[in-house]
């Protein structure tokens, strides 16, 4: 985990390992929002060392009602490990109070091997 602080915008960075050729497909979050100011987000990162960087799906809270779960809109992105490194990143817009929490993350994706194991059918 590297924990960032730029200008007062707080962000934790964790690093992701996915199967090489797994197919992304969503993200969900799973939160605590009670703050009528501020949304937190969680994105998805690839880093090219040396070379640039990918946001390649991102979910951001909604509203202040409390408990809740966002989805991301379905994406496709093939994991390549050889040529990216995989990032989450997370950021609560600044707010150092409890009102934003982040409690869950779920990335679906396709696990290339998946379709090794079925059946032919012909």
């Amino acid at each position: 985990m590297v924990v960032t602080n730029s200008g007062g915008d707080i962000r934790l960075q964790f690093p992701v390992i996915l199967p090489d050729g797994s197919i992304v497909k969503s993200m969900e979050i799973f939160y605590i929002d009670t703050s009528t100011t501020a949304n937190l987000t969680v994105w998805l990162t690839a880093y090219q060392p040396g070379v640039s960087s990918e946001d390649i799906v991102s979910v951001t809270s909604t509203g202040s009602t409390g408990a809740g779960s966002a989805s991301s809109s379905e994406i496709t992105h093939t994991i390549d490990n050889s040529a990216n490194i995989y990032s989450l990143n997370y950021d609560w817009a600044g707010n150092t109070s409890s009102a934003l929490q982040i409690c869950g993350i779920r990335i679906n994706y396709i696990d290339p091997f998946y379709s090794s194991f079925l059946p032919l059918v012909q």
